[in-house]
């Protein structure tokens, strides 16, 4: 075990620029939005293209945002699952060091998925909470997943070839993420950070007895990874702090069921749940409230319609060429 957590702390610095590289991997990064005011259009001999004007200096008004897509990406999608492969490595290094990544009790059966479903339900319920009204910051939040979900799935419903699509495309990363994320955060990085509590609380043993020292241990494990967890997605106001709260849950899940196949499961069903939901909220909104949502801007949202942007781009220059 010693192995083990030594070959978490050295793939801790790697695991960070993992997570907060998801999503934020743009060909082309997207600059910062600049507030100006547009008035004529530029001087030419040839007809300027409908964006091409002069800003005025005092000015105040921006132009118009991207309208939000319409329909899926297929290179987007493919990205982002890419993206959920990144933590591979450190879950592959955990388990050649030695440490158990799929727990004391893994089985792969039915029951274990089942369990794992069902284990997700209460976050889904929390999830519909609409805790934005109570907490302002939270609203970022809401606004930052719709926006991930509009760049990657569009806002339009398009028939059932469509939504057969869709469905798979958020299965697809959602099954990803809860795989590997919990391989990487609870099968490696809680385990070493457990013995490292065990072997730190020794002398306590004395006091609270081993089984007290033992989820002393798996207390302060689940805590410590969560907080790394969300510190690592800490893409807008509230986000990390979020994250934290499900990293936890899901942490308990592992430690509790000790079978990573139940936290994934876990992981995945809500992040899927997630998906699907905000995906239909989307497409049953009025026009107003998309352009609405479009005139929002945040780091990595701006980064990921960036990085569809250019993907849409690619056909059109290609066929130009």
């Amino acid at each position: 075990m010693r192995r083990a957590a030594a070959a978490a702390l050295l793939w801790l610095p790697y695991a960070a620029a993992f997570a907060s590289a998801r999503f934020t991997l743009p060909p082309t990064p997207r600059a910062q939005p600049v507030v100006k005011r547009y008035a004529e259009p530029a001087p030419s001999d040839a007809t300027p293209p409908a964006d091409a004007f002069v800003p005025l200096e005092d000015g105040a008004a921006a132009p118009p945002p991207p309208a939000l897509p319409a329909a899926p990406s297929a290179k987007l999608v493919a990205f982002l699952w890419a993206n959920t492969l990144l933590l591979v490595p450190v879950a592959a290094a955990g388990a050649l060091a030695g440490a158990n990544v799929l727990g004391e009790r893994w089985a792969w059966s039915w029951a274990a998925a089942r369990a794992g479903v069902l284990l997700a339900l209460p976050w889904i319920v929390l999830s519909f909470i609409p805790v934005d009204k109570y907490f302002p910051s939270m609203a970022d939040v809401t606004a930052h997943t719709e926006l991930i979900t509009a760049s990657a799935l569009g806002v339009e419903f398009g028939g059932w070839k469509r939504g057969v699509g869709v469905v798979l495309a958020t299965t697809l990363i959602s099954a990803s993420a809860g795989i590997f994320e919990e391989a990487a955060f609870r099968g490696v990085f809680q385990r070493a950070a457990k013995w490292l509590f065990l072997a730190a609380g020794g002398p306590a043993a004395g006091f609270v007895g081993a089984v007290g020292l033992e989820r002393l241990a798996t207390v302060a494990a689940v805590a410590a990874v969560s907080g790394c967890f969300g510190a690592l997605h800490n893409y807008c106001r509230g986000y990390a702090l979020l994250a934290a709260l499900a990293g936890a849950y899901f942490g308990l899940v592992y430690a509790l069921t000790g079978n990573l196949l139940v936290a994934a499961v876990t992981h995945a069903t809500v992040d899927l749940v997630a998906f699907l939901t905000c995906y239909v909220s989307l497409c049953t909104r009025s026009q107003a409230d998309k352009d609405t949502l479009a005139a929002k801007s945040f780091k990595v949202t701006d980064a990921l319609r960036a990085t569809r942007a250019n993907f849409d781009a690619a056909p059109a220059a290609n066929g130009a060429a």
